[in-house]
Order: C-alpha cells, then sequence, then structure tokens
C-alpha cells in the first residue's frame, strides 16, 4: 500500500478517536447532570428517615419510661444549673439501650447520636454536652426538673419532640417557641406526638397560640 494512503488511514483514525472522545465528554456531562440532582434528593430523603428514626425512638423510650412511672413524663429542666436526673436527654438513656448515664463517656457519645439531626452540618450545631440535643421537648414536659402528668392533654395533638434550632434548650423555650423551629427537611419540620405518630409539618401549619394543644402548655 502507497505511503500516502497509510497516511490519510492513520489521520482518519486519529479524527475518529477524537471524535470519540468529545462524545464520551459530552454524555458524561450529560449523565453528570441528571444523577446529580438525584443523588442530592436521595441524601436528604436519607437524613429525614433517619431524623424519624431518631424521633421514634426517643417516643419509644418515653413510652417505656412512663410504664415504669405511672404513666408520667420523663423530666426537664431548662435552665442552668440542673442535674443527669432532671432532665430526658440522661434520663431516657436506659430505655433507649444505654446503661451509661454519665455525664461524659461512651454513653454520651451513644445518646448524642440519637439526638442529632442528620441535616444538621455544621459540628458546632451538634451536641456534644449531656444537656444538648437537636431535638426539643415540648411544653408539656415541663420546666422544673420534676416528672409531669399527661392528664388533660390530647396524645394525638401534642407534640412530644420537634427538631430544634437551638442544641442548647432541652426544650421549646417561652415565650414564643414557634420561632425557634428549624425548617431542614424539604422546608419541613420533623416531629413525634404524644401517642407516638409522627408528622413532618411546613410553617404555615405551626401553631402560633399556647392555646393551640400542640404545645401541650395547657392540660
Amino acid at each position: 500500500m502507497p505511503a500516502c494512503f497509510r497516511h490519510r488511514d492513520l489521520l482518519a483514525c486519529r479524527a475518529f478517536s477524537l471524535l470519540e472522545l468529545l462524545a464520551g465528554i459530552g454524555i458524561t456531562a450529560l449523565l453528570a447532570a441528571i444523577l446529580l440532582p438525584m443523588v442530592g434528593r436521595m441524601k436528604a430523603q436519607a437524613a429525614e428517615t433517619r431524623c424519624l428514626a431518631n424521633l421514634r425512638t426517643l417516643a419509644q423510650g418515653v413510652s417505656l419510661y412512663q410504664a415504669e412511672h405511672a404513666g408520667l413524663l420523663p423530666p426537664n429542666y431548662a435552665f442552668s444549673g440542673g442535674t443527669t436526673e432532671q432532665i430526658w436527654t440522661v434520663v431516657l438513656r436506659p430505655y433507649v439501650g444505654i446503661d451509661d448515664l454519665g455525664r461524659t463517656g461512651s454513653g454520651l457519645d451513644q445518646m448524642a447520636k440519637i439526638l442529632t439531626c442528620p441535616s444538621v452540618s455544621l459540628a458546632t450545631d451538634k451536641p456534644t454536652k449531656w444537656w444538648e440535643s437537636n431535638y426539643a421537648a415540648g411544653l408539656c414536659f415541663g420546666s422544673d426538673g420534676s416528672s409531669q402528668r399527661m392528664a388533660g392533654r390530647k396524645a394525638s395533638s401534642t407534640v412530644m419532640f420537634m427538631e430544634s434550632k437551638d442544641k442548647l434548650r432541652s426544650m421549646y423555650a417561652t415565650p414564643l417557641p414557634w420561632e425557634s423551629v428549624p425548617y431542614r427537611h424539604s422546608d419541613a419540620v420533623q416531629m413525634v406526638f404524644l401517642d407516638g405518630h409522627t408528622e413532618a409539618r411546613k410553617q404555615a401549619d405551626i401553631p402560633k397560640s399556647f392555646d393551640d394543644p400542640f404545645w401541650g402548655a395547657k392540660p
């Protein structure tokens, strides 16, 4: 075969390989544009699922606590100077499978996994102390470190635990707790009620009055 033909064939092969490369890059970019948002949505859905699992675990712990304490809710202390016996973030540990009640150590680390919302990304926003939590208790828990009764409250309408903006608060703060609600999951906040059912609510669906049984401020 003449050298000129061999040269043309070589150029043609090289040109074809370059076209293939460009086509491959284009297809890869197209797939990335399609798949990346899908991956993001899947991660968000997984975080929502784990968050709900945390809330259900806490609700189950409360149910077990009530079974041993004549139906009383675990204690909560909303001020500085409290003890581990006065706050649900520690009191509930044995009822969610954690034996260590120490202020530091393995018990703290294990409970922190339950008290951390998976959608919280900043390390500074994650609970690291025995009184910290990304979930706040409803006002029905009280705030003076004593166990409260559920009497007079409708379990299906009163929130037990709900996501919180402030990890330093173990319960929703007054006077306007509805201003401390985060909307981390598809612009919604996740919660569990006294009867154990869970919900995700948009901002417009959060009651803004203590007269509403949702907050549990009034029996």
